[in-house]
């Protein structure tokens, strides 16, 4: 699973690395916050060398980690539009029914809702994609959730 790794940038800082390191399923995490019908996370994120792809989901269940389900049943789903280099803050601000992501304040995309969440979103799932092994994968700073009214 993923591996909390020394900052590329900040001494004594830690980033939570996913990745595919092997032949096995890919490294997955889930982080539970309070439900909200309406609300917003900002994920502080970087792709190392050799990225081969991932993605950002939003449920309001729980499903572990690594099994495809989550993403099958995520009411909303997003593919990592980022390539190594620098820094990216990515923002996903939900309705109940749609989400407008952002990428370093550039609107990326708005995308309806799969499923309905009567009672909020409440799980943010990362994943890598990637379909063969894949060392770099990404890097995740920061998250941080707001509910919204």
């Amino acid at each position: 699973g993923p591996q909390l790794i020394p900052h590329p940038d900040k001494p004594d800082a830690k980033v939570l690395h996913i990745r595919r390191p092997d032949e096995n399923d890919p490294d997955g995490a889930v982080w539970n916050f309070p439900a909200a019908i309406n609300g917003q996370l900002i994920l502080r994120l970087k792709a190392l060398e050799g990225f081969a792809g991932g993605q950002v989901s939003l449920g309001d269940r729980m499903f572990d980690p690594c099994d495809n389900t989550g993403e099958e049943l995520a009411c909303h789903t997003l593919a990592l539009p980022i390539k190594p280099g620098g820094w990216h803050e990515l923002s996903l601000e939900w309705t109940a029914e749609y989400c407008v992501a952002t990428l370093d304040g550039e609107l990326l995309q708005t995308f309806e809702a799969r499923f309905a969440y009567p009672n909020g979103l409440s799980y943010l799932r990362l994943r890598s994609t990637a379909q063969s092994v894949d060392q770099g994968g990404f890097v995740v700073e920061s998250v941080k959730m707001e509910v919204k009214p």
